[in-house]
């Protein structure tokens, strides 16, 4: 692939510097994890439009911002593979080509920055999600979105989205098979919402109704919480009831802290929230108590009260952990205005 650059004397010297080497490393990465670049060249111009995208040739305003054109360039040459291989209907499902490619940015940005890629941005994204009032679903129609919400619900959350879905429902290894396999199959094609959620599904071999549910279909929130812990061994086993306390269901992960400096990390799948909302979990400890446990410690998850995530056992003068704390008496930093109460 040839890859170029055009641009005015203003340009120099971050683009005769940079912009070639932006544009290769993003044809090279998406070519490596997704699909073959499968046009003869990649050309970015420096125009006057901010950022716009068409096959085999970009437009980029940026000039003296290092990130910026970085970010920028391989926003608009991740858009080759969706929609411009993977064609989407942007008036109706704009989040099938805009939050895709916010997606594959974030991996795109991490390994060119050498940074790790649950950045600032995602961090905002958590935070918009956990704060915002009631708000529509990502499969609103985007000449339909409310003022203000378009980037949130076109771009930010359904990038998030897709994250959540790799690292913390699928694991890297199986979405990689399953959205590589999404790509192969729709390339030069058509697909709609429901062609992504059933190629998904397939490929990973896993029923996902309850996150496209959850994430795509409602406005749902979540609030995982610690209802009550066993910190000390009971015939040999300590336990944790947790709770999930609102409409969004996601898998748990608990971060066991014990008594003797140790720590285990310990899965619930989403399953535990087919027929309750208060779900038992215990198991072996070897005799050892519990000292804290903490729900989603990498914080991947938008958990709008934190406060009911984390337990911390109480101890005696000797620093022995006393027999139960019912996290129920902990204050809870909850939300509890009226239009949190509406929702």
């Amino acid at each position: 692939v040839l890859c170029q650059a055009f641009y005015p004397r203003e340009g120099t010297p971050l683009w005769s510097d940079e912009a070639v080497q932006f544009g290769r490393h993003s044809i090279n990465y998406y070519s490596e994890w997704l699909y073959e670049y499968p046009y003869p060249t990649a050309t970015n111009v420096n125009g006057v439009v901010g950022g716009m995208e068409y096959p085999m040739i970009v437009f980029c305003a940026e000039r003296r911002n290092y990130e910026g054109l970085f970010g920028v360039t391989d926003h608009e040459f991740g858009h080759i593979w969706y929609p411009m291989m993977v064609n989407t209907d942007e008036r109706r499902h704009g989040w099938m080509d805009e939050g895709f490619n916010t997606f594959i940015n974030y991996y795109s940005y991490g390994d060119f920055m050498n940074e790790s890629i649950k950045g600032t941005d995602v961090n905002n994204i958590i935070g918009r999600s956990i704060a915002s009032e009631p708000t529509q679903p990502i499969m609103t129609y985007p000449d339909r979105i409310r003022g203000g919400d378009l980037g949130h619900l076109v771009y930010g959350k359904p990038g998030y989205a897709m994250q959540v879905l790799r690292e913390c429902v699928l694991g890297p290894e199986r979405f990689d098979d399953a959205f590589r396999e999404y790509t192969k199959r729709w390339a030069f094609k058509s697909p709609r919402p429901e062609d992504f959620f059933r190629t998904m599904e397939d490929a990973a071999g896993d029923d996902l109704a309850w996150f496209w549910r959850g994430w795509f279909y409602e406005y749902a929130t979540l609030d995982q919480a610690i209802f009550e812990v066993d910190a000390k061994p009971r015939r040999g086993k300590v336990g944790v009831v947790i709770e999930n306390k609102d409409r969004m269901v996601m898998p748990v992960q608990m971060l066991i802290s014990y008594d003797d400096g140790s720590e285990e990390l310990r899965h619930v799948p989403v399953e535990a929230w087919a027929r309750t909302s208060v779900f038992p979990v215990r198991w072996d400890s070897g005799g050892k108590s519990i000292a804290r446990v903490e729900l989603d410690p990498e914080k991947w998850l938008p958990d709008y009260d934190r406060g009911n995530n984390v337990f911390e056992a109480a101890t005696d003068d000797e620093g022995e952990v006393l027999d139960k704390r019912d996290p129920r008496n902990v204050p809870s930093t909850r939300d509890t205005s009226e239009s949190k109460k509406k929702q």
